[in-house]
């Protein structure tokens, strides 16, 4: 008889393996962050409420919110969101007396969640003066420690928006140094370039990192820190002489990184050139190949020697010419009198 409740078991089990885990729907999150908790205000005046909401499946646009008073009921609802959930509403219309203000936020599945403040609605003095130290803005700061009482986004400790001249966080000031650098950014009338980095201001240290470090107009100068050395490479032979400068990486002419180049100005005159020349390089020199020495293309002497029969030595005739000399190449001996002959050529050299 203990059959059933055994099969009932594993076809319970059966279905959940089948269907995985149940996901619940948890209710949204909701708080009144403005204005603090018995703040005071004049009758008429726009109470301005800041409130946070937030859910884990719908977006916070789909979320409904309904405002109330317990004192006047519900509020035709006003209210705008930012897409963090940020909620903003204001009302001039709350009587006098004391309220519980309420927001009530439902999700799309019907889950709701609600928060709370207490406030109070009162009347101004005879003078015209508050009766009270009140809260005009709602922002949870009385007016005599708020430095301004008109405006929600104004009171101490709240975030300072940098450049807008107003004083957001009541220190005094408005920020126009964001980066704490002593510097007041360009668009406040300072001269920091960049004033989201504490390592860039006027007269700051230049380092090779693609940065205008020292806000003087120019990016990796020479000399900056981590700099290399490179050399002149006039030419654009691919060698260097010997001037150098201290550089981020190549520029200008400075762009070869070895000191080979025994001639600057004639792109054709360096240590990778290898064939002889007939003529000097541009600037008048035989060292085409930066070797140190000049060498001669041929340097053998010539000769036809004998009577009758003659014996040929192939080579320059009486002597060796020097560099860019036209003069005769013997290669040739005249039968019976072996008088030497050639053609004319120019020794090359490199």
């Amino acid at each position: 008889m203990r059959i059933a409740p055994i099969v009932f078991v594993l076809l319970t089990l059966s279905c959940s393996s089948e269907k995985g885990l149940t996901v619940y729907n948890s209710a949204p999150n909701v708080s009144i962050v403005s204005p603090g908790e018995g703040s005071i205000h004049h009758l008429g005046d726009m109470i301005h409420f800041l409130a946070r909401i937030g859910d884990s499946k719908d977006e916070v646009g789909e979320l409904l919110r309904v405002w109330s008073s317990d004192v006047q009921g519900q509020f035709t609802d006003l209210s705008e969101i930012s897409e963090g959930g940020d909620v903003s509403w204001g009302s001039d219309a709350l009587a006098l007396g004391e309220h519980l203000i309420s927001l009530k936020v439902v999700d799309t599945d019907g889950a709701s969640a609600e928060d709370s403040v207490s406030l109070t609605v009162g009347l101004p003095s005879d003078t015209g003066s508050p009766s009270e130290n009140v809260d005009a803005d709602g922002d949870g700061f009385l007016e005599s420690e708020d430095c301004d009482d008109t405006d929600p986004l104004v009171y101490p400790g709240a975030p300072e928006f940098p450049y807008d001249g107003i004083d957001q966080d009541c220190d005094g000031s408005d920020l126009t140094d964001q980066d704490g650098d002593g510097v007041d950014a360009i668009v406040a009338g300072g001269e920091d370039c960049v004033d989201t980095d504490p390592a860039i201001y006027p007269g700051a240290e230049e380092v090779c990192d693609d940065e205008d470090n020292d806000c003087d107009g120019t990016v990796d100068e020479p000399d900056a820190l981590g700099c290399e050395t490179w050399w002149l490479d006039a030419d654009d032979d691919g060698y260097g002489s010997e001037e150098t400068a201290c550089l981020c990486g190549p520029s200008g002419d400075f762009t070869a990184d070895n000191t080979d180049d025994c001639d600057d100005v004639d792109p054709d005159v360096n240590p990778g050139h290898t064939n002889f020349e007939t003529a000097a390089s541009a600037t008048g020199g035989w060292d085409w190949d930066c070797s140190g020495d000049t060498a001669q293309q041929w340097t053998d002497i010539g000769s036809c020697d004998g009577t009758w029969s003659c014996t040929l030595v192939v080579g320059w005739s009486v002597s060796v010419p020097e560099c860019g000399v036209l003069a005769l190449w013997v290669n040739n001996c005249t039968g019976g009198t072996c008088e030497a002959s050639g053609d004319m050529r120019t020794q090359a050299c490199k």
